[in-house]
């Protein structure tokens, strides 16, 4: 696209963007992105529109404006592109970033089923009060994500809690492992079924799903009893005994593995603090700006900036 499509505009982009103390990793996806809007809506960077932009915010997913659509917008008015009368910033098209709802940490996940994404709404909001935000999110990824969408997924149809034994099974099997891809001696890439770390704590926030949903049933049979269903996972899949002693004897395993490079390690750590120790007698014997010598090095003494006029380190009285 810099190269054939619009050489200027990206010149000019480049120049705003250097101009900015911005990481490179925002500066790429900043050129990355309206390289889609290019790619997607054709002419140039000056032919982007405001509507370009919203649309681009919007197709992201993210629900809300972040800093990243905000720098996209302020670069590309100042580049000279979208209308003479813009609005000054794109967060007014869009909610500030920030906590997102329960519908939208819910909706991410792309729950097909409008009855149990209700529920899975009316469930987080039930404990919505005793959360706080994270917590909150972690619960609607695991059971709207991990759970629920996983089976609309690999079991198109379903559409009830009450899962078949076979279902079940296949759904624990499936987090028990992830796919990772390794290579052979030979440098051949293959992929290959690993354990998956840490599943059973969303084994552990489903069955307290089904479990929250029976005892609420009785209370209030109403709103809660129709979904009352068999829980799929057993007290012994939320065990974390065996876990924790595979844990630690991991641990412990490679505890072993170090202690024979235990005193490699000690000899280059006293190492390093002679040299250390040789480089500051020999600084602080010379004036700032000043040449110095030390372990074979040659050196320059500087003045390091004091913020505030103070040193840092010392507390005021």
């Amino acid at each position: 696209m810099s190269a054939i499509r619009d050489p200027d505009g990206y010149s000019r982009l480049d120049t705003l963007l250097a101009a900015r103390p911005l990481a490179t990793v925002t500066t790429n996806a900043c050129r990355y992105r309206i390289t889609l809007l290019l790619a997607a809506k054709g002419g140039t960077i000056a032919d982007i529109t405001v509507g370009d932009c919203v649309q681009l915010q919007e197709v992201r997913g993210v629900g809300r404006t972040t800093g990243e659509d905000t720098l996209i917008y302020e670069v590309l008015r100042e580049a000279g592109g979208l209308a003479p009368d813009a609005p000054p910033t794109i967060r007014v098209f869009g909610r500030a970033a920030g906590q997102l709802t329960v519908e939208e940490l819910v909706d991410r996940r792309q729950v097909q089923n409008p009855e149990i994404r209700d529920l899975l709404i009316s469930y987080l909001r039930e404990r919505q009060p005793a959360l706080d935000y994270a917590s909150l999110a972690d619960a609607a990824y695991i059971l709207a994500g991990c759970f629920w969408r996983d089976l609309e997924l690999h079991h198109p149809g379903i559409d009830s809690l009450h899962l078949p034994a076979e279902v079940a099974a296949a759904r624990k099997q499936r987090l028990q492992t992830t796919a990772r891809v390794v290579r052979d001696p030979a440098g051949n890439a293959r992929e290959t079924a690993v354990p998956r770390r840490g599943y059973r704590g969303v084994l552990i926030k489903v069955r307290a799903f089904y479990l929250d949903l029976a005892a609420w049933a009785v209370e209030d049979p109403g709103r809660w009893a129709r979904w009352v269903a068999p829980c799929p996972i057993r007290v012994a899949d939320c065990d974390r005994s065996k876990a924790r002693r595979q844990h630690k004897a991991a641990i412990d395993q490679r505890t072993r593995e170090r202690l024979p490079v235990l005193p490699t390690l000690v000899a280059a750590c006293e190492q390093h603090r002679l040299e250390a120790a040789e480089r500051l007698a020999a600084a602080s014997s010379v004036s700032h700006d000043t040449l110095f010598t030390a372990g074979g090095q040659t050196l320059r003494r500087i003045m390091r900036p004091v913020e505030g006029g103070g040193n840092t380190g010392r507390r005021s009285k």
